[in-house]
């Protein structure tokens, strides 16, 4: 078992609410085709899609999948990204769903949070959420070369991870992914959101099997290091999860959080078809039957 220093991370409340579905008064976008399109997916309940279901096939950009959380002071939501982490659980604490319990499944503009069907199908928003914040700071007692972000200790200890000696770690992905593809998020810290995987391309999706992607899956991006800020580095690797759908706009697609950094090959992908945190948390589409 991989030792962590986990025993000394602080586990506190943060709390935001179910957000309401925007848009301006002109709302259309324009795909990498050129045609226009209006955003939908994000923010709100979003009842016919769980993580664990296909990045790809959605009539939707961005689609964030589950119940949407954030708050709307700028400072609070800071402090929601920073410190709420994949694996922390939530609660409703308002409104009819009051009591229904979740699990933080993934981050972008929101957090997504993933509940089960009938709890949902309550849900408003405007509606309050508390997570159980823990994870932020989490190390590799024996693998300090390696970052950790954005995961709960018990998630941690579900990847499935392998000490395969001499400082190396092995990790199950389901798609292994070079840094050339990867798209909106560089200026981005890895601590906050996530990175687009560039899918306008068709040839580009057919060569990496983008299109079977879903979201929650762990892949790897190798040639990057996201040990500080996001950037290239040659024999880098990165793992990382999918947290949102497929998007039309150029720049854009699949968003990938970042989970473990290495700016060397000491972390090593091994392919795997299973690799997917709503799988190995029984969440999602993969959560028994009622």
């Amino acid at each position: 078992m991989l030792r962590t220093n986990q025993a000394s991370l602080v586990k506190m409340a943060v709390a935001g609410i179910i957000s309401a579905p925007t848009m301006a008064r002109g709302p259309h976008r324009v795909k990498a085709d050129g045609s226009p399109f209006v955003p939908i997916g994000t923010a709100g309940v979003i009842y016919n899609a769980r993580p664990g279901c296909p990045a790809f096939g959605w009539a939707a950009d961005h689609l964030e999948p589950a119940v949407c959380v954030h708050t709307p002071d700028a400072q609070e939501d800071h402090a929601l990204h920073y410190l709420a982490n994949l694996g922390n659980d939530a609660v409703v604490v308002s409104g009819e769903a009051r009591g229904a319990r979740g699990v933080v499944l993934g981050e972008h503009a929101r957090f997504i949070i993933d509940f089960a069907g009938e709890e949902m199908a309550m849900m408003c928003p405007g509606d309050r959420v508390q997570i159980v914040a823990w994870g932020t700071g989490l190390q590799l007692v024996d693998y300090p070369h390696i970052t950790v972000r954005k995961l709960d200790p018990r998630l941690l200890a579900r990847l499935r991870i392998d000490e395969a000696g001499a400082g190396v770690l092995r990790v199950p992905v389901t798609h292994i992914l070079p840094s050339r593809i990867m798209g909106s998020g560089w200026e981005l810290n890895p601590e906050y959101v996530d990175q687009d995987i560039c899918s306008n391309d068709p040839a580009t999706v057919r060569e990496f099997g983008l299109d079977r992607l879903r979201i929650g899956d762990v892949v790897a991006v190798v040639d990057a290091d996201h040990t500080t800020g996001r950037g290239y580095r040659k024999g880098a690797v990165v793992i990382g999860t999918i947290n949102h759908g497929n998007s039309w706009q150029l720049g854009h697609g699949p968003g990938c959080m970042t989970l473990l950094s290495c700016p060397t090959p000491h972390l090593q992908p091994v392919l795997d078809p299973d690799a997917n945190i709503a799988r190995y948390l029984g969440r999602g589409t993969f959560a028994p039957a009622p």
